[in-house]
């Protein structure tokens, strides 16, 4: 999966088809696997490619793989350099445990949660 490519390839040939989920903000779901990861980068791909700020809502997350934070991650790595704002909002103690044990915490900018 690079974002980089899909979100260049999304804005131009998107202009028709503009995707209801692709606000500022986004919701995650309460288990983020590999299975539904698909359905995830659709949102995040449209909506990085519309907004300079999204905001994703992590406190329903009550599972999470390393698929889910790997495409995360690479969604917050590619923002910076398009100057970007990635904020991942109210994390569940699941998420924070599941990027903790990854050493994902600073990347995703969750230190103020961890505990």
């Amino acid at each position: 999966m690079n974002l980089m490519t899909d979100v260049q390839e999304d804005q131009s040939s998107n202009s028709d088809t503009e995707c209801e989920d692709a606000g500022p903000g986004i919701n995650l779901d309460t288990v983020l696997s590999i299975q539904n990861i698909t359905e995830l980068h659709e949102k995040l791909k449209n909506s990085f490619a519309l907004h300079d700020s999204i905001e994703i809502n992590a406190s329903q997350v009550a599972s999470i793989d390393t698929a889910t934070l790997q495409l995360l991650v690479a969604l917050k790595k590619e923002a910076g350099k398009q100057q970007k704002n990635i904020v991942v909002m109210e994390p569940s103690q699941r998420f924070i445990e599941s990027a903790g044990l990854l050493g994902l915490l600073e990347v995703l900018e969750l230190d103020a949660f961890a505990q």
